[in-house]
C-alpha cells in the first residue's frame, strides 16, 4: 500500500510540474492576484485608509475573502507576468494534490480500504474538469481543497472529541470560510453530526454540555483566524461579515448566460446547479453517485437501529456535505454562473 500510494502521488505531482506552463490565464486570475496584494499589504500593517479606498473602487475584489489570495500572493510576487501566473499556476495545482490525499484519507477512512480510496483519487483525478481548473481556477478549486481537508478534520473530530482535534477543525473551518463564505455550512453540520453521535449513544444530559464546551472553542478559532486574515473585517467584523455573505448570496451578474438554450442572464432557475454538475461531470460518476444515493436510502428505510445509523454515520456526513451547500443555493435563490 505505502509503494503504490507513494507512486500515486509521485506521479500526479510530477505531471503537475510537467504541464503547469501549459495553461493559460482564467478571467478570474488577475483580480485575485489583486486581491492577494491589496489584503496583503493591509493585513502587514499597511495603511486601512488606503485600503478602504482601493476597496470601494474595486468592490468585488475585497469583498470575496482573501485568505488563498494573500498566500499565493505572498509565495509569487517577483518576476514579470508570465513567470508569476505560471508560477501560481503550479501552487494552485500541488494544492490540489494535497486536498486529493486529503480525500484519500477520508475514503480510507470510511471504507477501511486504501484501495477504494485509492480509486475514489484517482476518479478525482481523472475528471476532465476539475483537474483543468486545478491549476487556473484561483476560487472554486482552492475552496474545493480547503473543504475537503474541512471534511476529514471534522470526521478526527468526531472520531476523538478533545480539544487538539477541535481546535484543528476550527483552523480547517477558517481557511474554508477564509477562501470561499459558503464555507460556514461546515459549522452546521458539525454541530449536526456532534450531537447526532451522543444523541445515538443515548448519553446524558452532561454530556451535551460536555460537547458544547469543546465545540465553542472550535468555532471560537475559526471565528478569530477568519477576522485576523480579513482586513475588510478589521472595525466591524459582524456588519462586514454580514455584507459579504450578502454579496455572496445575491453575487451580480450583467452578463449574458445561456442556460438550456435560453439567455437567463441572472434569473437562475432552481435546477441551474443540479443540471450543471450532471453535463459537466464524466456521465459514469453521475451513475455511480444516482445508485449509490438509491442504495443508501434503501439501507436506511430498511433499518432504524441505532447502530445501523453508527456504521454509516461518516457517509452521511458526506452526503450532507456535498448536499447541502446545493440546496442552500436553491433556497436562498443565489446567483451562479458559468459553470461553477
Amino acid at each position: 500500500p505505502i509503494i503504490t500510494v507513494t507512486l500515486f502521488f509521485g506521479i500526479l505531482v510530477s505531471i503537475g510540474f510537467f504541464i503547469y506552463k501549459d495553461y493559460g490565464i482564467s478571467s478570474d486570475e488577475e483580480s485575485a492576484y489583486i486581491r492577494g496584494q491589496l489584503n496583503y499589504e493591509a493585513f502587514r500593517g499597511g495603511s486601512l485608509q488606503d485600503f478602504s479606498s482601493a476597496c470601494t473602487k474595486l468592490k468585488n475584489v475585497c469583498y470575496y475573502p482573501p485568505l488563498y489570495s494573500m498566500v499565493a500572493y505572498r509565495l509569487i510576487h517577483e518576476g514579470d507576468s508570465q513567470i508569476i501566473y505560471e508560477r501560481l499556476h503550479l501552487v494552485d495545482f500541488l494544492a490540489f494534490a494535497g486536498a486529493v490525499f486529503a480525500f484519500f484519507l477520508i475514503g480510507k477512512k470510511i471504507f477501511k480500504n486504501w484501495i477504494i480510496a485509492l480509486l475514489g483519487c484517482l476518479f478525482l483525478v481523472v475528471s476532465p474538469r476539475i483537474f483543468g481548473h486545478a491549476f487556473y481556477n484561483p476560487k472554486d478549486l482552492p475552496f474545493m481543497d480547503a473543504y475537503i481537508v474541512a471534511i476529514y478534520t471534522m470526521l478526527l473530530f468526531l472520531e476523538k472529541k478533545n480539544i487538539f482535534t477541535a481546535i484543528l477543525h476550527g483552523i480547517a473551518i477558517a481557511v474554508a470560510c477564509g477562501i470561499r463564505t459558503p464555507g460556514i455550512v461546515i459549522i452546521p453540520i458539525t454541530f449536526a453530526f456532534y450531537f447526532f453521535d451522543l444523541f445515538l449513544a443515548k448519553k446524558s444530559w452532561k454530556d451535551y454540555f460536555k460537547g458544547l464546551a469543546l465545540l465553542i472553542p472550535s468555532i471560537l478559532v475559526a471565528a478569530g483566524m477568519v477576522y485576523w486574515f480579513t482586513p475588510f473585517l478589521y472595525g466591524d467584523p459582524i456588519t462586514k461579515f454580514i455584507q459579504v455573505f450578502n454579496l455572496m448570496k445575491n453575487y451580480t451578474w450583467h452578463d449574458h448566460q445561456t442556460y438550456l438554450g435560453v439567455d437567463i442572464g441572472n434569473k437562475i432557475p432552481w435546477h441551474y446547479s443540479l443540471v450543471w454538475f450532471s453535463v459537466s461531470s464524466p456521465p459514469f460518476y453521475v451513475g455511480l453517485f444516482g445508485l449509490g444515493s438509491v442504495v443508501l436510502i434503501i439501507r436506511s428505510l430498511r433499518s432504524r437501529v441505532a447502530e445501523h445509523f453508527q456504521s454509516l454515520r461518516d457517509m452521511y456526513l458526506v452526503a450532507a456535505c456535498g448536499i447541502l451547500p446545493i440546496v442552500a443555493v436553491i433556497v436562498l435563490k443565489s446567483v451562479i454562473y458559468s459553470d461553477n
